[in-house]
């Protein structure tokens, strides 16, 4: 049952995704692991279906069974004229050039049939990360190839890299450091232990790509809540007799402002997201979005902040003008 509840709820995030309605996407459950197979239109269309496929209770994702190919694209692909490469190439450069995390390195773009190939060199892992999604954002692009290298300016020792991991990681709000272990070797940070939710995981992943001398992260960290809130922290959830945990997974076992707080720092970071323009309310764990933003990206960026927020539910209501 719990499966069947797991499977109808990415169904309904992929019917409602506008990026990717209409695409060929057969997912399936088995032990909380999704898989994915089928055709998409575009690199940006995979990735969402990816993110969307991590609904509450889901272990893994895999979509390496999910081929791009250009002609199935999705209702929000059939307003869109085809591109030339010119178009995108042009379209790439200035995504970049907007991404404050990119910009000041001016990564080299070449498109091919829309293969976007990106060259150069960056100062941070992170910039590189952020590139290849700025990229894959661009419409008409259905492959990326990121042959950014990462070359942090001056040359620091890993005992020096892991040294300032592991304060930057004391210092994030939204991490209990003390259940992360940290190893840099040959400029590669290893994260290994226990965090209390996917979003820790991620928020763990962002703080050591942003670190000067990382240049790839090995995240071995593994998602074991506890305990859930829900049993013992009353007021912040209250027991309904119609709840079916097999069919809609575990309650939250973050209380209600833990989980705004998360969201509202998810948009805080996002260079696609205006904090002030969004509403966040959460009650019972099931958050609610309102307000506006400017572009489908930055609709899609809100979604996927409440998702990974500790949400067991999450109403997107905002608007896109």
């Amino acid at each position: 049952m719990r499966e069947l509840g797991l499977l109808q709820q990415a169904k309904a995030r992929f019917q409602w995704d506008i990026w990717i309605n209409g695409a060929q996407i057969n997912p399936a459950v088995a032990e909380g692991k999704v898989t994915l197979t089928g055709t998409i239109g575009s690199a940006i269309s995979k990735s969402r279906a990816f993110d969307d496929a991590w609904v509450n209770g889901v272990t893994s994702v895999n979509d390496s069974g999910l081929a791009i190919e250009p002609q199935a694209r999705g209702s929000a692909h059939r307003k869109f004229k085809d591109w030339s490469d010119l178009e995108i190439k042009q379209a790439v450069q200035v995504a970049l050039r907007l991404d404050p995390r990119v910009s000041a390195f001016s990564p080299e773009v070449t498109v091919d049939e829309g293969e976007v190939f990106l060259n150069g060199d960056v100062g941070n892992l992170k910039a590189k990360t952020s590139a290849e999604q700025d990229a894959k954002n661009i419409l008409g692009v259905w492959r990326v190839d990121n042959l950014l290298k990462v070359r942090p300016k001056g040359r620091r020792t890993d005992a020096e890299t892991e040294k300032q991991l592991k304060a930057a990681l004391s210092w994030d709000p939204l991490l209990n450091s003390s259940a992360i272990d940290v190893a840099v070797i040959n400029r590669t940070a290893y994260l290994s232990g226990a965090v209390e939710s996917n979003f820790e995981k991620a928020e763990a992943q962002d703080v050591a790509s942003r670190i000067k001398g990382v240049m790839l992260v090995r995240n071995h960290l593994k998602v074991e809540p506890e305990f859930s809130i829900f049993y013992y922290d009353w007021p912040y959830y209250s027991h309904s007799p119609y709840y079916d945990a097999e069919i809609f997974g575990p309650r939250p076992y973050l209380n209600d402002t833990q989980i705004k707080k998360n969201i509202e720092d998810w948009f805080f970071w996002s260079p696609f997201v205006d904090r002030d323009d969004i509403k966040v309310t959460v009650h019972e764990g099931v958050a609610t979005l309102t307000g506006t933003v400017g572009t489908w990206i930055g609709y899609g960026e809100a979604d996927q902040g409440a998702h990974q927020s500790g949400a067991t539910t999450v109403l997107n209501r905002v608007t896109v003008k």
